[in-house]
């Protein structure tokens, strides 16, 4: 029964991705024969080489991409925007008028994200930041070159950490 019930959403949830495929080129192309038969040899090939993409195994489970916190990730993508153009002030600010707050560093820091997708989205935020890197990713730790003292504080004060957990189901709000 187990296998039967996965099966049946497996399939929901490929269909469904064929199907946005499919609305995402209705919107955006001409409708004569040859944008037709184009787009759906298009929407073809992009389906058969992303479907796997949506499916992640996750211990003996398999975790659907499309069943995250949608909500919390579009807050979590409105904020991080936000944190990009606060940090982008903050180096302009250091490196025009501030040169002597310039101090790099590299630090680790532990992150209690178990799901993998989960810990890569973490490190490309820091990555996306400016005056943060995120260098390496070993096991829960996570190695980061930062420019100074206070955006090393902002990266291990676990805000991006707990926001990231939300999206992923793995805090509560």
């Amino acid at each position: 029964m187990i296998k039967y019930y996965t099966l049946k959403t497996n399939s929901r949830f490929r269909i469904s991705f064929l199907l946005l495929l499919s609305v995402v080129w209705l919107l955006f192309s001409l409708f004569d024969s040859k944008h037709i038969y184009f787009g759906v040899a298009t929407v073809l090939i992009v389906y058969f080489w992303c479907k796997n993409l949506f499916f992640i195994k996750k211990e003996h489970d398999k975790t659907y991409l499309l069943e995250l916190n949608w909500l919390s990730l579009i807050r979590y993508m409105f904020w991080l925007v936000w944190q990009i153009f606060l940090a982008n002030l903050s180096v302009a600010k250091i490196i025009l008028f501030q040169k002597e707050d310039l101090d790099p560093k590299f630090i680790t820091f532990s992150s209690n994200l178990k799901h993998p997708l989960a810990k890569s989205m973490l490190a490309n935020s820091i990555t996306l930041t400016p005056g943060t890197i995120t260098l390496n990713v070993f096991g829960d730790n996570f190695e980061v070159h930062t420019l100074n003292d206070r955006l090393a504080y902002l990266v291990t004060v676990g805000e991006l950490n707990r926001r990231i957990g939300k999206v992923f189901g793995e805090f509560n709000e």
